[in-house]
């Protein structure tokens, strides 16, 4: 199963030369439109704007838990780096993907980074692994 997303979500880099930590947080998504459902998200698909240098930290939270954020895979990482940087640098925009393991029923994902970034869901693919009564 995949979810589509169509919001961008932009931070600027400065104010008047002072650096700005900008951050986004994505409201909280059942992903298949059912509260029961339980869900695994394998992967996000990103299209990035292509700034050059730098990265953005990605970090999950789930089922409306919104101070704790969680594991995002097998190896115990709880956040990802994205790569601000295209390997084509004539490119102002690529595609990129995050692999995931998190399970849950709502899922809410944070993006933070104090260079000026651009990044937009594109795609959110899951599973359906049961139903919590």
């Amino acid at each position: 199963n995949s979810s589509a997303a169509s919001d961008v979500y932009k931070r600027q880099a400065d104010d008047d030369g002072e650096t700005l930590t900008g951050y986004y947080r994505t409201p909280w998504d059942t992903l298949d439109d059912k509260e029961e459902t339980i869900k695994v998200v394998h992967r996000l698909i990103l299209e990035v704007e292509n700034a050059g240098a730098g990265s953005v930290t990605l970090t999950v939270y789930k089922d409306l838990d919104d101070t704790n954020p969680v594991v995002l895979d097998e190896d115990g990482n709880m956040s990802a780096s994205i790569s601000l940087d295209a390997d084509d640098p004539s490119k102002n925009y690529f595609i990129t993907s995050v692999n995931l393991a998190v399970q849950g029923s709502h899922f809410s994902f944070k993006f933070l980074g104090s260079a000026a970034w651009s990044v937009k869901i594109l795609r959110i693919e899951y599973e359906v692994v049961g139903e919590d009564w």
